[in-house]
C-alpha cells in the first residue's frame, strides 16, 4: 500500500448546540433572500442533523479502509490521538 488516510475531525461544541433564544440571520447565496431565525426553533433539528452528517463523514472514511478520529475543542485530546496511533500500530503489525 502505498499510503494511509488517517481522518481528524475537530469541532467545536457549538458545531452541535446552538444556544437558545438568540437571532441568527441566514442568507441565500442563491437568491440573496435574507431571514432571521430564533434558535429556540431550530435547535433540536440543528444538533440532530450536525451529528448525521459526522456519522455520515465517519462512514465513508470507515468504507475505505481509513481511521476516522473526531475530537472536541472542549476536552483534551492527547489521549484519544495516542490511543488511535496505538491501535494502528496493532493494526499494522
Amino acid at each position: 500500500q502505498k499510503f494511509d488516510i488517517i481522518a481528524i475531525m475537530l469541532r467545536d461544541p457549538r458545531d452541535y448546540n446552538l444556544p437558545p433564544g438568540y437571532k441568527i440571520a441566514l442568507s441565500s447565496l442563491d437568491s440573496g433572500k435574507r431571514i432571521i431565525v430564533d434558535t429556540s426553533i431550530i435547535r433540536e433539528e440543528y444538533a440532530k442533523i450536525a451529528k448525521q452528517q459526522e456519522l455520515i463523514i465517519k462512514e465513508e472514511f470507515h468504507k475505505t479502509g481509513s481511521s476516522f478520529l473526531s475530537l472536541n475543542t472542549d476536552k483534551p485530546f492527547l489521549q484519544p490521538l495516542i490511543q488511535l496511533f496505538r491501535s494502528r500500530q496493532r493494526k499494522w503489525r
